[in-house]
């Protein structure tokens, strides 16, 4: 469908969702950037990063539904930050669904970030054909004058 990405291995919800708590708060990300990157400082403050199960509650350019068939389920990522490096989402989305298949342990994943080296992950990144700009919030006080 080029949607969504298709893992065809069962995912440890709960595992993902602890590998995700790893990575929020203020650190050096460059472990999830590519060489084309271009940002100033790989410091970046990640508020939240959460992995659901999409109960068809969630509103996106498609409404993803359980699917009765194979009973696989659909999970949600939701990366929350005032901005992002070049291709973090996609790295940490890959982190979580090789941390929930088991190709990454979850003890690793604070190396991982640790190392400040993209050649540290060691998994593929998530496609970006599933990825969608959900959200743009702007604080009204950056758009105000200066008296």
């Amino acid at each position: 469908s080029g949607q969504c990405w298709d893992v065809t291995k069962d995912l440890d919800v709960s595992l993902m969702r602890k590998a995700a708590a790893l990575l929020v708060g203020t650190h050096d990300f460059s472990s999830f950037r590519t060489s084309k990157c271009q940002a100033t400082s790989p410091v970046k403050t990640l508020e939240s990063l959460k992995v659901e199960v999409d109960d068809g509650r969630h509103y996106w350019p498609m409404r993803y539904l359980g699917d009765e068939v194979t009973r696989r389920r659909n999970l949600l990522v939701t990366a929350t930050a005032r901005s992002f490096l070049y291709h973090q989402v996609r790295l940490m989305v890959g982190l979580l669904k090789a941390v929930g298949c088991g190709e990454i342990r979850l003890e690793d994943v604070s190396a991982i970030l640790e190392a400040r080296d993209v050649r540290a992950l060691r998994t593929a990144m998530a496609p970006a054909h599933g990825l969608y700009l959900a959200n743009v919030e702007y604080d009204p006080k950056d758009f105000e004058d200066g008296d």
